[in-house]
């Protein structure tokens, strides 16, 4: 189907008008980080910490959910998942465990994969509060 410009606007031949073109004729283009296009975001939170810690937190913008591990040599440790709301105060949130469909704010595991809605939420990030004999990671991906 041809794509013709109409009174300030892009439109197709049977009258729809074509979504993402400005008037003057320049497209809105969303670049998204991640291979091929999919929009995935790799995200780093903490990296081998060895001390308790905010570590990094991840700016969510636009994006929906997000995957996290839980992984180290620690004897023991606690994570707490957090993240920041517009006006900048930072508030627990519910993940979900998906080895075994567990909802909870902060973990004492390691080895697990954790799932979160960040949907409209400013910041995101996984604090340390406790640590002993090793260190601990959180690494994840952001989806659209």
């Amino acid at each position: 189907m041809n794509v013709s410009f109409q009174n300030g606007r892009y439109m197709r031949e049977d009258g729809t008008v074509v979504q993402g073109f400005n008037p003057d004729g320049s497209i809105n283009v969303r670049v998204l980080e991640g291979s091929g296009g999919g929009g995935a975001l790799n995200v780093t939170l903490q990296e081998a910490a060895t001390a308790a810690g905010n570590g990094t937190s991840f700016d969510v913008g636009f994006y929906k959910t997000l995957t996290i591990e839980v992984w180290g040599t620690s004897t023991s440790r606690t994570v707490v998942y957090e993240v920041q709301s517009i006006s900048g105060a930072w508030y627990p949130i519910q993940g979900l465990r998906i080895q075994d469909y567990a909802m909870a704010t902060q973990t004492t595991g390691t080895g697990e994969v954790w799932q979160f809605d960040v949907t409209g939420l400013a910041a995101f990030r996984a604090r340390i509060s406790a640590i002993a004999g090793g260190n601990v990671s959180v690494r994840g991906k952001a989806v659209i």
